[in-house]
């Protein structure tokens, strides 16, 4: 006989989670666009910052039937480890908050600021895949692998800035 794990999280806090992530997101890329002094970095910088927006936009348009459907659990639980997962980054274990504010108060290079976004971008692709199996609509299922697409594909976007910058450029200077 198997036990089955409680729910200790709730539909909105996962929802919630999301947008703030994407936030997040968002605010970083527009904080480093307004750094950076290279223009076609700063329209990279920009155009990630307005995906992330949209990505948030996604979630609070479809908030409600993502919460409704994700209230369906306990007809049709998820694999206990998916809820552990996701438990995780509600908890703050996964995903700190704090640690992107500290971010911009020290000094940072280039290859900080690209590792930094590169980590941010797969920490989502994480959490939406976990997201991905709670759902049940197909709808609302295709939007979370659109978004996991996208987020890939800024993965493969910052990689390739990666190989082609020079990556000891001081972008964040630092608090004096």
């Amino acid at each position: 006989m198997s036990e089955s794990i409680p729910v200790r999280f709730n539909s909105e806090e996962i929802i919630g989670l999301a947008i703030q992530m994407e936030t997040a997101g968002g605010l970083f890329y527009e904080r480093i666009a307004q750094l950076m002094t290279d223009v076609s970095l700063k329209r990279l910088m920009h155009h990630l910052g307005e995906m992330e927006q949209l990505h948030k936009n996604s979630y609070m348009t479809l908030r409600a039937s993502f919460i409704a459907s994700l209230r369906r659990l306990d007809s049709a639980p998820p694999e206990p480890a998916i809820l552990e997962y996701l438990q995780t980054w509600i908890e703050g274990k996964v995903f700190k908050k704090d640690s992107l504010l500290n971010f911009f108060k020290t000094r940072q290079t280039m290859e900080n600021v690209l590792w930094q976004a590169i980590e941010m971008e797969k920490d989502s692709i994480a959490f939406y895949s976990g997201l991905r199996e709670l759902v049940h609509d197909a709808d609302e299922k295709r939007l979370v692998n659109q978004i996991i697409q996208e987020e890939l594909a800024h993965v493969v976007e910052l990689g390739k800035l990666m190989r082609s910058e020079s990556l000891d450029q001081v972008i964040i200077p630092g608090e004096s």
